[in-house]
């Protein structure tokens, strides 16, 4: 069951509608424990609590692009055995990089068919390896050494998204006002998707499925 309020909130100029802002809540089933131990024979890095999977909310439209990515990596390390975060949500064409935290050695990779990739074994302190993500969709990322760490990069075309908190809390900014459909991405849940009008004034969207 997911159920969330929706509030568009617009503010004025002298003569044009600003960006909208976007915030609700939707339901956020526990994800699996994965499997680990206390500590890795052989190396002097400490188990540390996995990442949440949190959601993501997206907008998206016929009309709407990722545009120009950022210039700047997005940033996806390895910590306490860890991937840090669980989820990453990026525009495509985007970077991620990958650093290494941990007293022992990592090796990131992907099948995914939307982005295959294998770093090999780096150490910390070595320069963090860089991936671009051009293909729209959910890559599953991995480590070869440590087989129960695993995240998503969620490649997305639209400039529109954020990730939900632990609650399932999530705000969207500086949104242009228009016709959208508002996509909800949950691990191992269906997605959900609603139309959204952003217009002016303030106003209270309820969505169950």
């Amino acid at each position: 069951m997911l159920r969330f309020c929706l509030i568009l909130l617009i503010g004025f100029g002298p003569s044009l509608a600003l960006a909208g802002e976007l915030s609700g809540k939707v339901d956020l089933k526990p994800a699996k424990q994965r499997r680990s131990a206390a500590r890795y024979t052989g190396n002097t890095a400490e188990l540390g609590p996995p990442a949440p999977f949190l959601g993501v909310v997206y907008l998206s439209r016929k009309d709407l692009s990722a545009g120009t990515p950022p210039e700047a990596p997005r940033v996806m390390s390895q910590r306490g055995l860890q991937f840090y975060p669980a989820v990453l949500p990026i525009s495509a064409g985007s970077k991620v990089a990958f650093p290494n935290e941990d007293n022992t050695y990592h090796n990131v990779f992907s099948y995914s068919p939307e982005k295959r990739f294998d770093l090999g074994r780096y150490a910390k302190g070595e320069g963090p390896p860089i991936v671009t993500f051009d293909k729209v969709g959910e890559v599953r990322v991995f480590c070869e050494v440590h087989e129960h760490m695993r995240a998503i990069v969620l490649v997305l075309d639209t400039p529109y998204f954020t990730t939900t908190d632990e609650e399932g809390r999530f705000s969207l900014s500086e949104v242009p006002p228009g016709e959208y459909t508002l996509n909800v991405w949950r691990l191992n849940q269906p997605p959900h998707t609603q139309t959204v009008t952003v217009d002016e004034g303030k106003r209270v969207v309820e969505i169950s499925d």
